[in-house]
């Protein structure tokens, strides 16, 4: 990107360097998000998932992965005057001042190269962004973890990992036999959050919540067997191209 664009460009002279690669309309919307405009409308798409504070946390992450992050502070504005509107000038900042920009501090230089073609796309570009961790840093992660991040939900998160070609290895859950104590010591209410990382299991592999009301069903389906408490464990994460 920054061997197409000369430090201090406008945005046609943005539009002539990246025809083909972006459209028109990104390049706009890059750069107004740059300004901490028009960050991002997603709103009313998760306005009954999320609460506010979330909503604008992930929207502020959202603009900050425009391939334009201009920083008020440190892209200033400039306008000559001549006959028509103004044109306006914006000077693409260094690495060192992106990373300022974002207050990170910098203990080892490191930058992560990206392919031509995955800027032509904003889902191959944040499954880019989304993938640089993991590919740098194999481990153990959650899917809550990576979506965080780039402000993105789990489902998305999912979709990117085949995008990028990360190989997700899953662990096998965390398996814990109960007494009779330990499921009478279950909580009376469900938490639905919880649905999908803690359930109980009878020795047959019939699941039921993990409750007071899915103890005494799984021990009476059980009949004397074994029941087992269940909680998901964090996936390993690595470069599979």
């Amino acid at each position: 990107m920054r061997s197409l664009l000369a430090p201090i460009f406008t945005r046609s002279e943005a539009g002539i360097a990246l025809e083909g690669i972006l459209s028109d309309w990104t390049i706009r919307k890059a750069l107004k998000q740059g300004e901490g405009e028009n960050i991002d409308k997603r709103k009313s798409k998760y306005k009954g998932k999320y609460k506010q504070e979330q909503l604008f946390e992930n929207n502020i992450k959202c603009g900050k992965l425009s391939l334009f992050f201009l920083h008020p502070n440190l892209a200033p504005i400039s306008h000559i005057k001549y006959k028509g509107r103004p044109k306006v000038y914006y000077r693409l900042p260094s690495k060192k001042e992106i990373s300022r920009a974002f207050g990170i501090i910098e203990t080892v230089i490191h930058y992560d190269t990206i392919e031509l073609d995955h800027i032509r796309s904003a889902a191959k570009y944040r499954a880019e962004a989304h993938a640089a961790l993991p590919r740098r840093r194999p481990g153990y992660y959650a899917v809550g973890t990576h979506a965080k991040r780039i402000g993105v939900s789990k489902t998305t998160i999912r979709k990117y990992n085949k995008i990028a070609l990360l190989e997700v290895i899953p662990r096998e859950p965390e398996k814990i036999e109960l007494t009779l104590q330990d499921l009478a010591q279950l909580p009376k209410q469900w938490d639905n959050k919880k649905a999908g990382f803690i359930w109980l299991e009878t020795e047959d592999g019939k699941k039921f919540r993990a409750n007071k009301k899915g103890g005494k069903k799984a021990l009476a389906h059980s009949q004397g067997g074994e029941v087992y408490r269940l909680k998901r464990r964090s996936s390993f994460y690595k470069d599979g191209r």
